[in-house]
């Protein structure tokens, strides 16, 4: 089945939608009258001390209820709703962070061409490459192992196909031992404070979570499992 090129994970900060003069003949209409922000906006607003704070220039959509499904195309932030916008859960996008996202989604797809069609053979593929790249993890720094971990937990549950379509499956399975190890080094690393790993407790740590409930849920549907990936 094939699957789409990646969904941009970042929002950045030039994203935001852009001041327009008003035209001549309204300027003296508009005077003393500021539009109100949107919830989007707001969101926007307060991380920008949070993205300062880390010299990030990027705000990673997490989980995203209303823009990151498969019906995406042509939705615009500043159309959501305030509950909409309750519903998102972002990270602060480090370069570091970002770096780690694209390279995990070739640790995932085995290409970078942006171009997907993937078969079992692949899954048996990507299953291997996840557990040498958490095996990789483990061994890093608390800031890089945690930004590693995030990539490929982000990219593994964006293209989830080396779940449901591989020779591995079942209880005791290499895509079972590839789930538990990244669940085992998630719990270790989060033990870790948010200076020691580089997070903020604003933003990164409660979108982490969110993100790491998700992957649960997807492990947790039949196909090919259930699998347990038990991060707390």
């Amino acid at each position: 089945k094939p699957k789409p090129s990646p969904k941009k994970p970042v929002a950045k900060k030039a994203d935001k939608p852009q001041k327009v003069a008003a035209p001549a003949a309204k300027k003296k209409a508009a005077a003393g009258k500021t539009k109100a922000k949107t919830p989007w906006q707001l969101l926007t607003d307060k991380a920008e001390p949070v993205l300062d704070r880390f010299d990030a220039q990027d705000l990673i959509r997490v989980i995203n209820p209303e823009i990151d499904d498969d019906n995406d195309e042509g939705v615009d932030a500043n159309d959501l709703t305030e509950e909409q916008v309750a519903g998102i859960r972002v990270a602060i996008g480090t370069d570091a962070r970002v770096k780690a996202m694209e390279d995990m989604a070739e640790v995932i797809t085995g290409s970078s061409d942006g171009a997907f069609m993937f078969n079992t053979n692949d899954g048996n593929k990507a299953i291997k490459r996840i557990q040498k790249q958490v095996g990789k993890a483990v061994k890093l720094p608390p800031s890089a192992r945690f930004d590693m971990l995030f990539g490929l937990t982000f990219m593994g549950r964006e293209y989830d196909f080396w779940m449901n379509d591989n020779e591995e499956s079942g209880p005791g399975g290499q895509c079972d031992k590839a789930i538990k190890a990244l669940a085992k080094a998630w719990k270790e690393c989060l033990k870790l404070g948010d200076d020691e790993l580089g997070v903020d407790p604003e933003f990164t740590r409660p979108a982490t979570e969110a993100l790491l409930a998700k992957f649960a849920e997807l492990c947790a549907l039949p196909a090919g499992g259930p699998y347990k990936f038990e991060w707390k």
